[in-house]
């Protein structure tokens, strides 16, 4: 009994010992996540307190405070949740965490994905048929709300498939060690389930992809046809345009950094043994990066809004550079920023289904 207590504490110790030389090498991965983490809490914070209280309220603004709820949800909570579980690679066993972290990683992609299906569709219908009855206030309501209510439906069966799971692994003399990660079951009950969630989870995204590029396939060809004919003259809005333009640059991204952590996901089901043992350490330091490829979209998207509109870059530049602020404080009519000098052109004007777009 008491050779049995020592093997078991000697046993812990190496593991232990392990990790932490894991701990080590993953540092850059750590890195990599804080370096997004950081300025996605700042950024998604800007943006939602700008769009809700600096703009009036439109379909255009909804959408965007969606996707920056989403984006701040991520960096507020799972990116800390992966910095945890990178601390403890093989020592995880909190199962309560696991699950809900994991959920939350799946919600946050379904809901932005769904978002911007949504806003595509939007936009090829005020692009592309702009005579018909275009989606109001009431309406994109209904439509995050629906879209919030199939993020937590397809992602709810990640609360059953995820768990921290046992895993076979040696350390550097060879040692046989019982470690835990936090993934999918591999119990064999299981199995059937854990690959059917894969699946419809790359079906959806291939969809989703199919029906992103053709939107926008769509209303680009709309673009052409009307500047060729106008005679290099765009004759659609210009507002309409860029935040058109601004939303296929956040779709462009979205598509980008999934890529990568979906094509992972799926090699990685196919592994029969745990694949921390079958890489060295560049290879796992690229693997877990990859895998976590996804949060570059969380962190960029304040940079995609701040590059297109002008009024949000103003709202930005006035509060990271208070001697522009007191510059304008003395000399308001002549040094006015652009989204003051729209707030008093448009004080009088309300559209509440598409606002001029330094409004967005």
């Amino acid at each position: 009994m008491e050779n049995a207590t020592k093997e078991e504490l000697n046993e812990e110790f190496l593991l232990k010992e392990y990790n932490d030389s894991t701990v080590v090498t993953l540092i850059p991965v750590m890195v990599y996540v804080v370096a997004l983490m950081i300025p996605g809490i700042v950024g998604n914070s800007f943006v939602c307190y700008f769009y809700t209280m600096k703009t009036s309220v439109s379909t255009n603004v909804m959408f965007i405070v969606s996707l920056a709820v989403y984006d701040l949800m991520v960096c507020c909570i799972s990116m800390p949740f992966e910095i945890v579980e990178l601390r403890f690679y093989y020592l995880f066993t909190n199962y309560a965490a696991c699950k809900i972290g994991r959920f939350l990683n799946t919600f946050g992609a379904i809901g932005s994905a769904l978002t911007l299906n949504v806003i595509a569709v939007d936009r090829f219908r005020r692009v592309c048929r702009p005579f018909d009855n275009q989606m109001g206030v009431k309406g994109a309501r209904l439509a995050i709300g629906i879209t919030i209510s199939g993020a937590v439906l397809l992602s709810f069966p990640a609360f059953f498939l995820y768990k921290p799971v046992q895993v076979e692994i040696f350390n550097g003399d060879g040692v046989k060690l019982q470690g835990f990660d936090c993934t999918t079951s591999r119990d064999e009950g299981y199995s059937k389930l854990v690959t059917a969630f894969n699946t419809s989870h790359a079906i959806g995204f291939l969809v989703s992809v199919v029906i992103l590029v053709t939107m926008y396939s769509m209303i680009g060809r709309r673009v052409y046809k009307t500047r060729k004919n106008a005679h290099g003259h765009n004759s659609l809005d210009k507002s309409t345009l860029r935040y058109t333009k601004m939303m296929l640059a956040i779709t462009v991204v979205f598509v980008s950094s999934f890529l990568p952590y979906l094509i992972l996901s799926y090699w990685r089901t196919t592994l029969d043994e745990y694949e921390g043992e079958t890489m060295g350490n560049t290879e796992l330091v690229a693997f877990n990066i990859g895998f976590r490829s996804y949060f570059l979209n969380s962190a960029i998207n304040p940079l995609i809004y701040g590059l297109f509109n002008p009024k949000f870059r103003g709202f930005i530049f006035d509060i990271l550079c208070p001697c522009r602020r007191c510059n304008l404080e003395m000399c308001p009519i002549v040094h006015a920023t652009s989204y003051e000098v729209h707030d008093m052109a448009h004080s009088t004007s309300e559209n509440t289904n598409e606002t001029s777009f330094p409004s967005v």
